[in-house]
């Protein structure tokens, strides 16, 4: 204990970085029969030395939406902590000690090797993509090679997907377990950037491969996978999983377009077999003070349809506004559907944020 003491005083009266940052934000979302009046601050810290990292991330919102509709998107005044993590950098080995964001996964849509992350389905696809996801608590070592690396997780809190009503509460549903172990392998070899993936997550089983080749302008990848579900409640929606992606992350002048098309199957006690193809397309352009996103989800199989158009303008660095508009559609009581039901389906508002910032160091 005294030895790794005497080497953080060492490290801090040596060069030393901090930073931290500071997102107030406002939305006014509206639709034909729901209303998202909501204000948000999020933060993070970073202390850095030459070999040990601090960094905590969180924020909290206040939803002034009336109270029916809160209840049903299971909305409150609440604080998350997003990261909170202790990080020691040799030459060829890491340890990060805390909650900590691991994606072990290039794809934009699930099923996929995520096994680490869930996401808050209850804040629908307003928020951007950070505010959506909740991240594991655990430890993690990482190896690195030449042209190889490899992690090795234990995690004692896996957070599961949360929905709106009425969705069952998953928290209860699912069997911890003390320790959810993980591993990782990736490697480099003739320009292929490649991934195995072998992981046990709230009693589920996961394994996978991916991979991706980086020409000039466009990145194809692969991913593909299996969950084998040993937890016991008959609430659960799939004993057995697999998927397979293909997906694209095109760069053309100031745009950036990363199409994806998922298919997988799922086994459960009321349908042995149920095969489902989806896909997923977000299309950006960014120039100057400007920048466009179009996100479009659909299911080919089960009608379960997302679109989301949103424009940025950013000005003095900044200060930035949003313009939002989204549609969900959906049929036999999916995700959509419910979404749809309990806000007509169409979306439209805006977003007012400030990104500020503090930087020192030595």
């Amino acid at each position: 204990m005294r030895t790794w003491i005497l080497l953080i005083l060492v490290q801090v009266n040596s060069a030393w970085a901090i930073d931290f940052n500071i997102n107030p934000r406002y939305d006014l979302i509206s639709g034909k029969e729901i209303s998202f009046n909501r204000t948000l601050l999020q933060t993070d810290l970073s202390l850095q030395t030459q070999k040990f990292k601090f960094f905590a991330d969180g924020f909290a919102d206040a939803d002034f939406a009336p109270e029916e509709q809160k209840t049903w998107r299971r909305s409150k005044n609440a604080a998350y902590l997003q990261e909170l993590y202790g990080e020691y950098a040799g030459n060829s080995i890491y340890f990060k000690l805390g909650r900590q964001a691991n994606r072990w996964s290039d794809s934009w849509i699930t099923p996929s090797l995520d096994v680490w992350t869930a996401r808050r389905y209850e804040r629908l696809f307003i928020d951007p993509l950070p505010f959506q996801l909740a991240h594991s608590t655990g430890a993690v070592f990482t190896f690195v090679g030449s042209t190889w690396s490899m992690d090795l997780a234990a995690m004692w809190e896996v957070p599961q997907d949360t929905y709106p009503a009425p969705y069952p509460i998953l928290e209860k549903i699912a069997e911890e377990e003390a320790v959810n172990p993980g591993m990782r392998i990736k490697m480099a070899l003739g320009g292929i950037q490649s991934s195995f993936v072998a992981a046990r997550a709230l009693r589920q089983n996961t394994f996978g491969f991916s991979a991706n080749y980086a020409f000039e302008k466009f990145v194809p990848k692969i991913e593909v996978g299996g969950t084998i579900n040993e937890q016991k409640n008959d609430a659960l929606l799939s004993r057995r999983s697999a998927f397979s992606t293909f997906g694209l992350d095109i760069f053309w002048d100031q745009w950036t377009i990363t199409p994806q098309v998922t298919g997988f199957s799922n086994e459960n006690l009321s349908s042995p077999d149920s095969s489902q193809l989806v896909g997923y397309l977000s299309a950006t352009y960014s120039r100057g003070r400007h920048e466009f996103q179009w996100q479009n989800f659909s299911n080919k199989d089960y009608t379960n349809v997302f679109y989301s158009a949103t424009y940025t303008y950013t000005w003095l660095r900044n200060w930035g506004l949003t313009l939002l508009l989204q549609n969900y559609h959906g049929e036999n009581f999916n995700y959509a559907s419910i979404i749809e039901q309990n806000t007509g389906g169409t979306l439209f508002g805006f977003r007012f944020q400030y990104s500020g910032s503090f930087r020192g160091g030595k």
